[in-house]
């Protein structure tokens, strides 16, 4: 919630906060009651995000479904409503190289040829956000990180640093001045780290409370090894479909919490 708040512009339309409630298993007969009527779901976790809401006089679009297929439903909704993004929620205890599996994994392989950005957002944030780090290299993932990192950025006021992974056939930063001009007007002042994908170079940066590194970036430079309990974490995925390298335009969010 935290995170499509702050990356929806003030001209964007409201998220869509949907919470997907599996059907009751057999035996549950007043809730195979309700689904036989077709009445709304019950959700403690949308009842959360309308209280997140109100506290911060916040716009949302509330939705709850009953769902046996999660992931399909996520999707489903996601391009009916024409959601530039879908931010999840990652659940297991340890997040490790396993991170696609599960609901999440399927969201992200049902995108793959859709028009839709995925963030996984791991761990809550802790602490005042008072500076960004985007992970990033020219793949579809990184202007994804990028911008999601530009848009909070934005949102909140705060300093963005640009973790750049250069092309392992480029020599030169052509590829990273193309993807700061299409956020310039995003973000006014952006610090540029470059690295020349050096596992232990990264460990020893100081990155911020709040990282957003595309997903293809994870397992080469061994990121989870950074992942801590201080620190929130965005996993994206960016749409290949329709890529263009010219100034991103700030479409509507998405969250769904399942």
């Amino acid at each position: 919630m935290d995170i499509a708040l702050s990356a929806t512009a003030e001209d964007d339309l409201p998220p869509r906060v949907a919470a997907f409630v599996r059907r009751p298993l057999g035996g549950i007969r007043s809730g195979l009651r309700e689904v036989e009527h077709r009445v709304v779901p019950r959700s403690q976790a949308l009842s959360a995000a309308l209280d997140y809401a109100l506290e911060r006089e916040a716009a949302i679009v509330p939705q709850t479904t009953w769902t046996e297929a999660p992931a399909r439903d996520i999707v489903s909704l996601a391009t009916e409503i024409q959601a530039a993004w879908i931010l999840m929620g990652f659940h297991r205890p340890v997040f490790g190289a396993d991170f696609r599996g599960g609901v999440v994994g399927e969201v992200l392989e049902r995108v793959a040829n859709l028009p839709i950005n995925v963030g996984v957002v791991v761990k809550a944030t802790r602490g005042p956000i008072e500076r960004i780090s985007a992970v990033i290299d020219h793949s579809s993932d990184g202007w994804a990180a990028l911008d999601l990192a530009t848009r909070v950025a934005q949102r909140r006021r705060c300093d963005l640093e640009v973790v750049w992974m250069p092309s392992v056939d480029s020599d030169d930063n052509s590829e990273l001045d193309e993807m700061l001009g299409a956020v310039s007007m995003r973000v006014s002042q952006i610090d540029t780290i470059l690295l020349e994908r050096s596992v232990a170079d990264l460990k020893q940066r100081d990155l911020s409370n709040l990282v957003v590194i595309g997903a293809n970036l994870v397992a080469p430079l061994k990121f989870t090894d950074l992942i801590t309990l201080h620190r929130c974490t965005v996993v994206v995925q960016g749409t290949s479909a329709g890529l263009v390298s010219k100034p991103m335009r700030a479409p509507a969010a998405a969250a769904l919490l399942s």
